[in-house]
């Protein structure tokens, strides 16, 4: 059996390594290479340049095999080794490079990016290639990916790219990723100006996480003349909504007696209009009747 195994692993490493062998030949293999082999032949490939090879590797094929199943979870260290291989094929628009980025982003996260070293790799690749292009494209992931780029190269997002996102996106990672920015890399005034301008859109958002971000902001928000008014009146549409009511009824400066005190008058008034109902119904019927109130 074991030597079964061997002649089986020398015979799948040949044909893997062939230089007549294509990705597309060997993605149905995948569901059956042990981790191990996968892991030996992406160190393969990586150094002799398969990946970087138009022929054997088209961009569909690499982006197919970057986001299998079988790749979820591996190091960092082979994020950098698909960078370092492919160099501009990842952001060449020729050759729709998104589907690499979305690939790349689905199998190591977003957070490969942050990564130092392969930071400079990227750096060190993407410096003469405009990433804004890739902002406005049809895949959320890619558009996140991007973003996160250009904020790794340049130090920030640009101030007017921070505000079309967050007034236009509609997806949520992309605009979490322009509000961080925004918030970390411009003084209080640009901030609160561009803040103004999109909360609706903001608030719309339903993910908890950007409303988070911007409490502190908002706080500030109200306590400033030339906004307060602005976000009080955009505030007060959400004093009940069932996420983030509470919080908002806090930033508003409501105190717990007012909140409850609210409470109660709604609850009155839902009494109130039972009662009605009720009394209504008991007009039209004897007293001895049973009321059906369905």
């Amino acid at each position: 059996m074991s030597h079964f195994v061997n002649n089986y692993r020398q015979l799948a490493t040949s044909i893997l390594l062939s230089k007549e062998t294509k990705l597309e030949d060997i993605l149905p293999l995948l569901n059956f290479m042990q981790r191990e082999m996968l892991l030996d032949f992406i160190e393969r490939w990586a150094s002799n340049g398969s990946f970087a090879n138009k022929k054997i590797s088209p961009l569909s094929s690499l982006g197919a095999f970057i986001q299998h199943d079988n790749l979820h979870g591996l190091e960092l260290k082979y994020f950098g080794k698909f960078v370092e291989a492919l160099k501009e094929r990842i952001v060449s628009p020729s050759e729709s490079s998104h589907v690499i980025i979305a690939a790349l982003k689905k199998t190591f996260g977003l957070e490969a990016f942050e990564d130092q070293k392969v930071k400079m790799i990227l750096c060190g690749i993407l410096e003469k290639v405009d990433l804004h292009k890739f902002i406005t494209d049809e895949s959320p992931y890619v558009r996140a990916t991007a973003l996160k780029l250009l904020e790794n190269m340049e130090g920030r997002i640009k101030l007017e790219v921070c505000e079309k996102i967050l007034y236009e996106e509609n997806s949520s990672e992309p605009r979490l990723i322009c509000l961080r920015s925004l918030l970390s890399n411009f003084n209080a005034s640009e901030i609160m100006a561009v803040i103004s301008k999109c909360l609706y859109n903001l608030l719309e958002d339903y993910d908890m996480q950007i409303f988070r971000e911007l409490v502190p902001i908002l706080r500030n928000m109200m306590r400033a003349k030339e906004f307060q008014d602005g976000v009080r009146k955009e505030l007060e549409q959400w004093r009940e909504d069932p996420q983030i009511g509470v919080s908002v009824r806090q930033i508003l400066g409501e105190s717990e007696n007012d909140q409850s005190s609210s409470t109660d008058k709604n609850d009155t008034a839902a009494e109130k209009l039972v009662e009605e109902f009720v009394a209504a119904l008991s007009s039209h019927c004897p007293a001895d009747e049973v009321i059906d109130c369905y």
